[in-house]
């Protein structure tokens, strides 16, 4: 090669570099390219070429430029250099386990390079070897200090086994290096509610809102923890705000499925059904149509299982068309499956509060705990059937047999109100009244 083709070669690498410095790796391909027809062995040239690769993320053509390199210069395999470059490849190629073990080998020969550290700790999390990312971001932690995001991401791996551990993590970099506090106490407070920690989470969230009163995403967050806590009042209040505050995107939709489950928890069907109604018909906004259709879906399902909850047949079967018009039936059992759960809890909560109100005493006999269910069952009945008469004297007569007389005579009376020719209520009314009037005397003489 000439003196002549060499200096055109050296012109067109330095272009190329300058180009790749610059945030262009397309154009210093280009100039590369034209290097390498003129000098297919410019080590330097190999280099940049596998750099603007990998800045591009094609970790194959970069593996490719290197083994080129090495072709013509076989001493450069153990440069650093280019065994940091072959790692950060084979890393982006999928070839996690070939990373890990590259990077592991140059930790051992250069401890303090922060860039092998972090190598270890990504390809370590792709392959599911948690203890040892945490051993590779915690040597990163140690070069820098002041890396934030790698703290958060130290302190979400360590929260899965040691929440106590990643608080620390997080606390430490807020007094010592002054990261903003809320950015901390949000961050704090997601660990807690992942670690089960829910009453720490809703302090540390209440502190939020008062600093942040116009996020409309803290809300949400703040209200779905609360709705985890069995806290009907606070979840409702914080997710009516999210809903207020949030602009017409998916922070809508969100919000309107939480406060849905929230009702659905509760059993208030009808406001189940209306947040449902209302997340399924809001606009999309900028989001893309899968996710529309997804979050679109996801509102139809519910509406599903609370129209059925609310006896609303003709409802249900309305959403169950929308929901069929975007989804398969596997999709649709998988979306409507969840919900059902969430029906059951505010059924379940029902019955026990209803339950709550004729609990038998501690010295009950068999038969008064079976009248003490029987009411229960009756007083859900009549209000399900508010014209059946023969609900409400049935009812009186378990009151009448557990000597509760003022709800017997409440039942007694709407039995008749409704059908004033019921002979068998007529006549546990006389006796009743005569009952009464018998312990009012009784009481006058004593």
């Amino acid at each position: 090669m000439t003196l002549q083709l060499a200096t055109d070669a050296a012109r067109l690498l330095d272009r190329a570099a300058a180009d790749l410095d610059a945030g262009l790796p397309a154009q210093a391909l280009a100039q590369v390219q034209q290097a390498l027809a003129i000098a297919p062995a410019l080590a330097e040239a190999r280099l940049v070429q596998a750099r603007a690769h990998l800045t591009m993320d094609q970790a194959a053509q970069a593996l490719t430029a290197l083994d080129a390199l090495l072709q013509y210069h076989p001493s450069r395999a153990q440069c650093p250099q280019v065994r940091a470059m072959r790692a950060q490849a084979l890393l982006g190629g999928g070839h996690d386990e070939l990373a890990l073990v590259e990077a592991q080998k140059l930790i051992e020969q250069f401890p303090d390079d922060i860039r092998f550290h972090r190598l270890a700790g990504a390809a370590a999390q792709r392959l599911g070897q948690t203890a040892r990312a945490v051993e590779a971001w915690q040597q990163v932690l140690r070069l820098a200090p002041n890396d934030q995001a790698n703290r958060r991401r130290l302190a979400q791996t360590l929260a899965g086994g040691n929440t106590q551990a990643a608080l620390e993590v997080l606390l430490q970099g807020a007094t010592v290096y002054g990261y903003e506090a809320s950015q901390v106490v949000l961050e704090a407070a997601r660990l807690l509610r992942r670690a089960g920690r829910l009453r720490e989470a809703d302090d540390a969230f209440r502190m939020l809102l008062r600093r942040h009163d116009d996020d409309a995403g803290l809300w949400r967050e703040a209200g779905e923890l609360a709705d985890e806590l069995g806290d009907d009042a606070g979840a409702t209040h914080r997710l009516t705000r999210a809903i207020a505050l949030a602009p017409a995107d998916r922070g809508v939709h969100q919000a309107l499925a939480a406060l849905a489950q929230v009702h659905m928890h509760a059993g208030r069907w009808a406001q189940a059904c209306l947040c449902c109604w209302r997340a399924a018909r809001r606009s999309p906004g900028a989001a893309g149509l899968t996710q529309q259709q997804g979050r679109q879906a996801s509102a139809w399902a519910g509406l599903v299982v609370s129209a059925l909850a609310l006896r609303r047949s003709k409802l249900a079967r309305l959403a169950h068309a929308r929901l069929a018009a975007v989804t398969n039936r596997q999709q649709r059992r998988a979306l409507l499956a969840p919900r059902w759960a969430h029906i059951a809890a505010g059924q379940q909560i029902a019955a026990i509060q209803t339950d709550e109100r004729h609990l038998p005493t501690a010295r009950a006999t068999p038969l008064q705990a079976m009248l003490h269910r029987a009411v229960g069952v009756l007083t859900t009945h009549a209000s399900r059937h508010a014209r059946r008469a023969d609900v409400q004297y049935h009812l009186a007569v378990c009151h009448t047999l557990l000597h509760e007389p003022a709800p017997a005579d409440a039942a007694i009376q709407n039995a008749l109100r409704i059908n004033p020719r019921y002979a068998a209520a007529q006549r546990l009314s006389y006796r009743l009244t005569r009952t009464q009037r018998a312990a009012g005397a009784t009481r006058k003489a004593a």
